[in-house]
């Protein structure tokens, strides 16, 4: 889900990954757990950093960002899929009233696009 890159230009090697208004850092650190998986958020010109774990390897400290972005994935999904299930059923509720069958079946195939959209966004945040 996440797209690494490294920088190197520092002491030490850090690993990247830029996710919505921030970003993901994984560095090496000489404590008990050598690698340190960070969350950075960037609001009104301020920094909001927050230490998710420590990990034994790089790739371990990676998954813990992985984890971190896939619930927050989830926690936005959720509430759009409510609000395309709201957009369903006023279409069903127009269907319902509409005179016009060619009227009836456009707000009919609607109803079925938003309810598509939202089971994909459930999928999804389910998958992370």
């Amino acid at each position: 889900m996440l797209t690494w890159t490294i920088d190197a230009r520092g002491l030490a090697e850090a690993h990247y990954a830029n996710f919505g208004r921030g970003r993901y850092s994984v560095t090496r650190s000489h404590g008990p757990r050598p690698y340190l998986a960070r969350w950075h958020r960037y609001r009104d010109r301020e920094n909001y950093s927050k230490l998710l774990g420590g990990a034994p390897t790089l790739e371990a400290a990676k998954e813990v960002c992985e984890h971190h972005a896939a619930r927050i994935v989830g926690a936005i999904a959720m509430p759009f899929a409510r609000l395309y299930d709201q957009h369903a059923e006023e279409c069903v509720r127009s269907a319902e009233k509409a005179e016009d069958p060619k009227r009836r079946a456009l707000l009919l195939q609607l109803a079925d696009e938003w309810r598509r959209d939202a089971d994909k966004l459930r999928q999804q945040a389910a998958r992370k």
